[in-house]
């Protein structure tokens, strides 16, 4: 009995790392693909500075902060996203539990009650 509990435990805390990972993202808050996807689209906007402003391709080697600039905001918006994202649910999650308490529920059933219904198919998908 005990070492399935271990082992549901285990395996719960390995979904809440893959969440918390999906919600945060590597450490640079990218993807390999993610930040191809950027890099390109900072060169374009780098690319785009450049000729628009400066008319000239000699530009663009003095516009390269510009480009690691944007790189850095885009990479601001997707962490500042997924907090409110992990915000959001922890709201939802804390109001379920709150109205399964006043149904006169006990608090491991609430919790329990609240992981089994809501949870599951508000947020998977």
């Amino acid at each position: 009995m005990s070492q399935n509990c271990r082992r549901r435990d285990l395996i719960h805390m390995r979904r809440v790392r893959r969440w918390y990972r999906q919600i945060y993202g590597a450490e640079s808050g990218f993807t390999r693909r993610q930040k191809t996807g950027g890099t390109m689209q900072a060169a374009g906007v780098t690319l785009f500075l450049a000729m628009f402003f400066y008319r000239s391709f000699l530009a663009v080697p003095l516009m390269i902060p510009m480009g690691m600039i944007y790189l850095t905001l885009l990479e601001k918006k997707k962490r500042t996203k997924g907090r409110e994202r992990l915000r959001s649910e922890f709201k939802d999650a804390i109001l379920s539990v709150a109205a399964n308490l006043r149904a006169d529920y006990a608090v491991e059933n609430a919790f329990l009650c609240f992981k089994l219904n809501n949870f599951t198919r508000i947020y998977t998908g």
